[in-house]
């Protein structure tokens, strides 16, 4: 059976197929950042201006079978105008993916060639790509096939927490030190005030509680250095839409740490595929020393061992408070492809003789730090 690519370049078309998308997303191993309530969110928040939008659809014996959001945009690389084309989902930190029904060398192979035919890029990129998803392969083997060059170069793991039957087997297998550490801080903050755990659409309305979210970042240290969702208005539209679009799909989870009736900590993360996908989370810079984001965790990872879900994944950089909480982590490859253009074939050298000086080194883990972050450009 061949794969038919078709390009529609138009932004709406997602919400055109929105039933295709939401019942290939349920059959597929895709990563919750290919879902329709996520590219929907970014449709509306991360398309630039001058971007040039394209969707690429596949079908098989007339039904859909992928579809992939594009993005091309153009930067001055040394005063040389360079074209690059990306998924829209990398314009969120998190695994790349793709939206397909099956990753195998025909269907990998039928999107590679469509890509190589569309015209005005010079570079093709996927940033974080899980080593354990074929597309990687599947990717590198198809656009090498269209002549185009490929390299890939190792990134930063990030952490993966398989979960146990029970919350004691879990504790279990932490040290006596964090197990010390968690005690004594439950105990400090629950002095202070009575302790509730809230679930949005649960417990309490999903408009209060994503009010409540922002709140949380406005009154942490993120804030006045730029990061926090609250300081950021493209991104606490995003969120918004998004867990909004999670909630209508029944996969949101969003929790708030209340101390007498006042949100002091938040967990925000979707649920796909029976994992559990840590999106964000903070707390009230003055609450700091009691611990609140400790306090909430620790009830997360146990609400999510006694419904039965099998992993928690943390899907961007690594922070060394991370590891406290998970000992397994996942490795990552960015893949970039050049086209066969004058440009693509120079930043291709130059990105060879780069390497060459300082290679990649694969499975450490350099720790990121939240506070080097940078806030991002508006639309970006």
């Amino acid at each position: 059976m061949t794969t038919v690519v078709d390009i529609e370049s138009d932004p709406g078309a997602v919400e055109r197929y929105r039933r295709d998308w939401q019942a290939l997303f349920a059959s597929s191993p895709g990563e919750p950042s290919t879902s329709y309530e996520w590219v929907r969110a970014m449709c509306d928040t991360h398309v630039r201006r001058d971007d040039a939008f394209h969707l690429a659809v596949l079908r098989r014996d007339g039904c859909v079978c992928g579809l992939v959001p594009l993005v091309l945009s153009y930067e001055s690389v040394a005063g040389v105008r360079v074209g690059t084309l990306v998924p829209l989902m990398e314009r969120s930190r998190t695994h790349s993916d793709l939206l397909l029904d099956r990753r195998d060398a025909p269907t990998v192979a039928a999107l590679a060639a469509r890509l190589r035919a569309l015209p005005g890029w010079d570079l093709f990129r996927l940033a974080q790509v899980l080593d354990s998803n074929p597309l990687l392969d599947a990717l590198d083997t198809a656009f090498r096939a269209t002549g185009a060059t490929v390299l890939r170069r190792p990134e930063p793991p990030s952490f993966y927490l398989p979960l146990p039957a029970t919350f004691e087997a879990y504790l279990a297998d932490r040290s006596g030190k964090f197990r010390n550490h968690l005690r004594r801080t439950e105990k400090k903050l629950a002095a202070t005030g009575a302790l509730a755990v809230v679930t949005a659409g649960v417990d309490i309305a999903f408009d209060e509680a994503f009010d409540a979210l922002l709140a949380i970042e406005a009154r942490s240290w993120k804030h006045a250095h730029g990061t926090a969702i609250s300081a950021i208005p493209h991104q606490a539209a995003f969120y918004g839409r998004m867990a909004r679009g999670m909630l209508d799909a029944g996969v949101l989870h969003l929790t708030l740490l209340t101390r007498a009736g006042e949100p002091i900590a938040y967990n925000l993360g979707v649920t796909c595929h029976g994992e559990y996908a840590y999106l964000k989370t903070s707390y009230v810079e003055a609450c700091k020393a009691l611990g609140p984001a400790v306090v909430l965790r620790a009830r997360l990872i146990e609400s999510l061992i006694a419904a039965g879900f099998r992993a928690m994944d943390f899907p961007a950089e690594p922070y060394e408070w991370e590891a406290q909480w998970a000992s397994h982590h996942r490795p990552h490859h960015s893949l970039t492809v050049y086209n066969r253009t004058l440009r693509a074939r120079a930043l291709a050298w130059v990105r060879r003789w780069r390497d060459a000086r300082r290679p990649a080194a694969a499975g450490d883990i350099a720790y990121a730090n939240a506070r080097d972050l940078r806030p991002p450009v508006e639309g970006a």
